[in-house]
């Protein structure tokens, strides 16, 4: 007997770009909220002014509505939604630990010197 996977968010997100749901299929609000929803979504240009719309009524409707919603308007087909990542910032903390040493300042004081440098520039 063959146990079944727990969905995941990107589950979700397949299901809406690809427009196939499982027949069992129950939406979990817990595994996926409607803002993570939009969230994904918005990271695809060709997404964004669905995604706008949704924005405005989001919280004021119930989380499977907003699947629903995504699930009917969002065209089928394979889209690779391109997730934006934080950027590496050991550049950034090597400069304030510089700047800490070189001023003798609180960390937060050499962020905001780094911050007052950049926008001189």
């Amino acid at each position: 007997m063959k146990k079944k996977q727990k969905n995941n968010p990107f589950d979700y997100i397949k299901q809406i770009t690809s427009k196939k749901k499982p027949k069992d299929f129950k939406y979990e609000k817990t595994i996926c909220s409607g803002f993570l929803l939009s969230f994904f979504l918005s990271h695809s240009m060709d997404f964004l002014p669905i995604v706008q719309r949704m924005n405005k009524i989001q919280y004021y409707v119930k989380d499977k509505e907003v699947y629903d919603y995504y699930f009917n308007q969002i065209p089928g087909g394979y889209n690779y939604l391109k997730i934006i990542k934080k950027a590496d910032d050991t550049k950034v903390k090597k400069e304030i630990e510089e700047i800490v040493q070189e001023f003798d300042v609180s960390k937060r004081e050499a962020r905001l010197i780094r911050i007052h440098k950049e926008r001189l520039k």
